[in-house]
């Protein structure tokens, strides 16, 4: 092993470790085999790059206090699939922040402070499942999440992008709502303003769509595509009263 360290799976949990005493980086450099690691609980607010390692596949960094993502730092992990970034104090996202170079990365972001995302955020290669659930977001920019829909449909997989609980303003949001295939693969809170109703003749059309592999019903499409028009409620009781009379 050419003094490598031998071992797949590494959990620190320690409200004292900070990133800038080197010893987690000197870690992952020396263990060769290392495939996932999880650092949570602690204290650091930014991270270092990561050296290269080509078999780490899953990062925990959730549930500490980190408020900030150099550019390129998991560029070098070349079999990156699952990244967790949740409950941490994330309030934006810069360019270059995640460029992966992997292309099977599923994302975790969820219960952030976000309010904002470059274009460029996602320079490298796309991920295949990305959750930006429970931040700050007014918006979902074009130039951000299509391609990651794009990537997600080309792809055929069964995952989604979940942008649930944040304050999202109309319009910045109407070039989803215009696209029936991307509101599949997307999971919206109610939004502040009233998108156009799908009526009864079009549900069908989603109805034979595969279920996806999401932890609750309403990622198989976003809730609000289902209401039905009240008008038209009404005005296929009155056909039905009619058909009765005669």
């Amino acid at each position: 092993m050419h003094g490598g360290i031998e071992q797949a799976d590494v959990t620190v949990w320690s409200s004292q470790l900070l990133f800038e005493d080197c010893s987690i980086i000197w870690l992952i450099a020396k263990m060769e085999v290392l495939q996932k690691l999880e650092v949570s609980g602690s204290s650091f607010t930014t991270l270092p790059a990561f050296p290269y390692n080509p078999h780490l596949s899953s990062l925990f960094l959730d549930d500490n206090r980190i408020n900030t993502i150099p550019p390129q730092i998991f560029s070098k992990l070349s079999n990156l699939m699952y990244l967790d970034l949740a409950y941490n104090s994330l309030y934006m996202l810069s360019e270059d922040s995640l460029n992966f170079s992997s292309q099977n990365v599923i994302a975790f972001l969820d219960h952030n402070a976000i309010t904002y995302i470059d274009e460029r955020t996602f320079s490298g290669q796309q991920p295949i499942l990305l959750d930006v659930s429970y931040n700050h977001l007014k918006g979902l920019d074009q130039g951000v999440f299509q391609p990651v829909l794009d990537n997600i449909i080309d792809n055929d997989d069964d995952s989604y992008v979940d942008a649930t609980n944040n304050p999202l303003q109309c319009p910045s949001i109407s070039w989803v709502l215009e696209d029936s295939l991307y509101l599949y693969f997307l999971a919206l809170p109610e939004p502040p303003c009233t998108p156009a109703r799908v009526l009864k003749s079009d549900v069908s059309h989603y109805s034979d769509a595969p279920q996806l592999a999401a932890p609750h019903d309403c990622y198989r499409l976003p809730c609000h595509l289902f209401r039905i028009n009240d008008d038209d409620d009404e005005d296929d009781d009155d056909d039905n009263d009619d058909d009765d009379n005669e």
